[in-house]
């Protein structure tokens, strides 16, 4: 068989190899996106280990104390965007991938102040970690990594990094007591006074 008809063979038998493999990688990839199909059984987990519930539990009392808010697991993608128009649906998508474990927020305006990490003291580097912290970074988020740690201490660390970024007092409001909540949108206006309760 002449030499270019090998060649000829040789290109179409690789071109076609080669497409069998990108049309695996494609399948493979495509089952990891969730759709009616391919939906699989699933059940309820807890949303924190018992770690992170103990850390929520500090961060709510100390928060509460300074007049702000936490939420859990809050994906980058909630509060973060690119810049290029163009790409910012497809970058939302992927930043949503990475979360925050601990988001301490403005109770009023559910602006993102500091982001809280529970970190094993002996873990091995984390890329997920160094990604989250390169993007808050990025846009001037503090963000504290926690191990071992007592309340007092985190109070202090967390007054501190937060500095004039803390709500002002409320006028009336007393030393020591929690902020009042968000407006209540919910709530009759003044034109519309609510009902008076039944006595009873």
């Amino acid at each position: 068989m002449p030499i270019h008809v090998n060649i000829i063979v040789f290109i179409l038998v690789s071109g076609i190899a080669g497409c069998l493999i990108a049309m695996l990688v494609l399948a493979a990839r495509g089952e990891k996106k969730l759709n009616v199909r391919n939906l699989p059984p699933l059940d309820v987990c807890p949303l924190l280990d018992e770690k992170q519930r103990a850390l929520q539990e500090d961060l709510n009392a100390i928060c509460d104390k300074l007049g702000l808010r936490t939420h859990v697991k809050v994906g980058l993608g909630a509060f973060l965007e690119a810049r290029d128009l163009g790409t910012r649906n497809r970058w939302r998508e992927a930043l949503t991938e990475y979360q925050v474990d601990f988001a301490v927020c403005d109770p009023r305006t559910h602006k993102i102040l500091m982001a809280v990490f529970p970190i094993e003291p002996d873990a091995p580097p984390d890329n997920r970690q160094e990604i989250i912290v390169k993007a808050l970074d990025q846009v001037e988020i503090p963000h504290l990594q926690l191990g071992n740690y007592n309340r007092g201490g985190l109070e202090k660390v967390l007054k501190e990094k937060l500095g004039d970024a803390l709500p002002e007092p409320q006028i009336g409001r007393k030393k020591g007591k929690s902020a009042p909540p968000p407006p209540n949108f919910s709530e009759p206006s003044a034109e519309e006074p609510a009902p008076a309760a039944a006595e009873g």
